[in-house]
């Protein structure tokens, strides 16, 4: 096995190899990611989930056809 090491940025959720290893031949890799001492921190979604009412009154249920399918 062969080891390289470098530094990157990552954009998106995507690491760019280095030109120098893009074309190894081998495709199997096993990555170690080392972090620095102060983590940034992520951001969260603002979206919230909002209740979906549905209005079921007269709704029929029908159990066995459920289970046919």
């Amino acid at each position: 096995m062969q080891a390289v090491e470098f530094e990157a940025v990552v954009q998106g959720g995507m690491i760019k190899l280095p030109k120098s290893i893009r074309n190894l031949p081998s495709e199997h890799l096993r990555i170690i990611a080392l972090f620095p001492d102060n983590p940034v921190k992520l951001k969260r979604n603002k979206y919230k989930f909002n209740a979906v009412k549905l209005e079921t009154k007269n709704f029929k249920f029908d159990r066995d056809a459920l289970y046919e399918r």
